[in-house]
This record gives C-alpha cells, sequence and structure tokens, in this order.
C-alpha cells in the first residue's frame, strides 16, 4: 500500500510540476505573511494537551470517510470547529488521488483560522516545500520511512530556509538514528506500523527516552480517548498528539475534539 501510495504522489507532483512551475510559486511566497510557530503552539497549547487536529476526507482503503464529502468538503466549517474546540494546530491532507484533499483547502484553512496549519502529505521533493509554503502552510510532515538521510536534511534545510517547521516523522529506532542526524526540532512517533496498519503504543514508549531534550515530541495515531492520552503522559512524559481517525470518523469531529479534551 505504501509503495502504491508513494507512487501515485510522484505522478501527481509530475503534473504539478507541468502545470505550475517553482517561479510562479516563488512569486507566490513573496505575497505571503510570516508563518505560525508550530513548536512554540504545541509547547503552549491552550488546555492540559496539545493536539493537532487532522483534517482528511477519505483514505485509500475506506474512500470518502463520510458520503457527503464526494459532493462538499467543508474545510473552513471544520477547521473552525477543531480551532474552537481547543485544537493547537491543525493538519490537512492535500493528495487528492487517495485522500481526495486539495491544496486549496490548505489555503483556505489557513485564512479561517489563526492556529498553525501543517501539510501532511508524502513529501518527496523541494517542490512540494515551496508547494506548501505557497498556499500558507506552517509547517510540513517529512517521513524518516520514504526519505534516505540526505534527502531528509536536504528537505528539512530547505523547510527551515522557508520559514516552515517539520514534523519529522518516525516508526522505529534506525529511522530515529537517521532522522536526528538531520536536527529536527519536532519528531513524530508514529504508532501505526503503515505496513500492518497495527497500533503498538510499545514504541512509543521505547523511542521517547531516547529523543534528546528541546526536541518537541508527538504521538501519532491510535488516540481514541482522554484516558490514553492521560495515561501516555504519565507514562511516557509527552503530552503532544496527532489525532486523525476518531474525529474523521465522528458525526461532530468538532464536538469530538473537544470531549477528548475535557472529557
Amino acid at each position: 500500500m505504501l509503495e502504491k501510495l508513494i507512487a501515485d504522489q510522484r505522478k501527481a507532483l509530475d503534473r504539478k510540476k507541468r502545470k505550475t512551475d517553482k517561479k510562479r510559486l516563488l512569486k507566490k511566497i513573496e505575497e505571503m505573511p510570516p508563518t505560525r510557530d508550530l513548536k512554540k503552539a504545541l509547547e503552549n497549547p491552550p488546555s492540559e494537551f496539545a493536539v493537532i487536529a487532522e483534517i482528511k476526507w477519505a483514505s485509500p482503503s475506506k474512500g470518502y470517510l463520510k458520503p457527503e464529502y464526494s459532493a462538499k468538503k467543508p474545510a473552513v466549517s471544520l477547521a473552525r470547529s477543531y480551532e474552537q474546540a481547543g485544537a493547537a494546530a491543525l493538519s490537512v491532507i492535500t493528495e487528492e488521488d487517495n485522500f481526495k484533499g486539495e491544496l486549496s483547502d490548505l489555503e483556505k484553512i489557513k485564512k479561517a483560522v489563526k492556529i498553525p496549519v501543517m501539510r501532511k502529505d508524502f513529501i518527496l521533493e523541494e517542490y512540494q516545500l515551496y508547494e506548501a509554503r505557497a498556499f500558507g502552510a506552517d509547517a510540513v510532515l517529512l517521513m524518516g520511512s520514504i526519505l534516505k538521510e540526505k534527502e531528509l536534511e536536504k528537505l528539512l534545510n530547505l523547510a527551515h530556509k522557508l520559514n516552515l517547521e517539520a514534523l519529522v516523522e518516525i516508526k522505529d529506532l534506525p529511522e530515529l538514528e537517521k532522522v536526528l542526524k538531520a536536527g529536527p526540532g519536532v519528531v513524530g512517533v508514529n504508532n501505526r506500523n503503515l505496513e500492518t496498519m497495527k497500533i503498538d503504543f510499545k514504541t512509543l514508549k521505547k523511542l521517547v527516552p531516547l529523543i534528546p531534550a528541546g526536541i518537541t515530541v508527538v504521538s501519532e495515531s491510535g488516540i481514541v480517548s482522554f484516558r490514553q492520552m492521560k495515561k501516555i503522559k504519565e507514562t511516557v512524559g509527552i503530552n503532544k498528539f496527532l489525532i486523525g481517525s476518531i474525529l474523521a470518523q465522528s458525526s461532530h469531529p468538532g464536538k469530538k475534539l473537544k470531549e477528548l479534551l475535557n472529557p
């Protein structure tokens, strides 16, 4: 599945580069306001837990997560509901083929809220960082599982030059060792095995103690309750989470986030 998603992303990227060249993106970036600080937002959350609430419309296995999303994607209203519920930041999937997202979602959401907005996609090339900045992203996701050491270092350096924070994702010790060489400010530990799709919080407990002080650590995937977050905070020592599926599956995502933060 992961290989197919990456292959689809590369095809889409080729199409985009033919349609919009780098010069046009750079011109648009010149007109953009300063970015919002994701790391600062996570370190100073509005409640006990710092949650990056994810906005996505579909998944490769399930298709549209709600039937109505196929006709209308309420990007602005959903983003505002998360902000009002206490999200520290937002994560927006803009991949078109498998997740049915759009870069325009990112642009609309950024204008509608005051909290940081992260582009969460398979970032493979520098072009995508220019895209992200041009369409309003404050941060991007970089995945240690799909990027080689030099690629990761190159993308992270460019992200910082563009004033984009990067949430650098890992899932095991070899990826952590590779990622630390690049000098990240924010690291996300993915509790989900992207090959089997199973959740295992043992990875979090194993890796967090090995991450140097000063790096902000986010727990990704598998969070479904306040009790889980409380337990992770007490046993692992982190209070930062990226939450997607449980919100996306709810009939009232904003209300669900509020319940997670304030049971």
